[in-house]
């Protein structure tokens, strides 16, 4: 297994109080899957995409990812493992208001030793035409399109997504979707998409569903949809 979750539990205290946003949850994924976590909104399923990120610290619990168990790492450790290992695309997109689309995605590709062209990504995410452009100059959907590039660029090993289509229009979304899919079919790359939309999970290999923190089902699909099967 390329994802090994075991027992995770992640808890915050405010005063007195403590709320665990995540607790006992389990599971593994193989290498070069699609996959999908499902849940509404507050259900934990950022702090699980932060966690196996190595974003944020557990409470209680083991993450291990190839080799690595993360878990145990220290910052410098977790700062590396980011560097080589993940691509992340931010729900609130995080790109750098200072440097025009191309700039923010060449970056990335600065930083991987066998990444992507900057170029040819940004082109395969529609914003051909919008590489010298600023973010201030930028749709949301535009921003979130250079986010994803941005994180594909650096072939990763494991590409973590918020959700991901949430500002795009349908057809946008659509090709999108295929793009990482394609990232997990072509390049074996591990993909998990976090959603609260429960028509991305039926092109899902796996669908991990999550409820007030706690796993409430792990569902293998067989038989996952292609792209344009699923009605957006």
């Amino acid at each position: 297994m390329f994802i090994e979750v075991r027992n995770i539990k992640k808890e915050y205290k405010t005063g007195n109080v403590t709320t665990a946003a995540l607790d006992n949850v389990s599971f593994s994924l193989e290498e070069g899957t699609f996959n999908v976590v499902l849940g509404p909104s507050g259900s934990g399923k950022t702090t699980l995409l932060n966690m196996l990120g190595g974003m944020d610290w557990l409470t209680e619990g083991e993450i291990k990812v190839g080799s690595a168990i993360i878990s145990k790492m220290k910052e410098r450790e977790l700062t590396n493992y980011r560097r080589k290992t993940i691509g992340f695309v931010f729900q609130f997109y995080n790109i750098i208001p200072s440097l025009n689309v191309f700039e923010n995605v060449q970056l990335v590709e600065n930083l991987g030793e066998e990444s992507f062209d900057a170029k040819e990504i940004l082109s395969s995410v529609g914003l051909k035409n919008r590489m010298q452009n600023f973010p201030q100059d930028l749709s949301g959907g535009e921003l979130q399109r250079v986010s994803i590039a941005r994180a594909i660029c650096k072939n990763p090993q494991l590409l973590l997504c918020d959700e991901p289509t949430g500002a795009l229009d349908s057809k946008t979304g659509q090709n999108i979707l295929q793009l990482l899919k394609d990232m997990a079919i072509k390049y074996k790359k591990t993909v998990i998409v976090v959603t609260h939309n429960a028509t991305i999970a039926e092109v899902a290999d796996n669908v991990i569903h999550i409820k007030d923190g706690i796993l409430e089902n792990f569902e293998v699909n067989s038989s996952p949809k292609q792209i344009d099967e699923i009605a957006w």
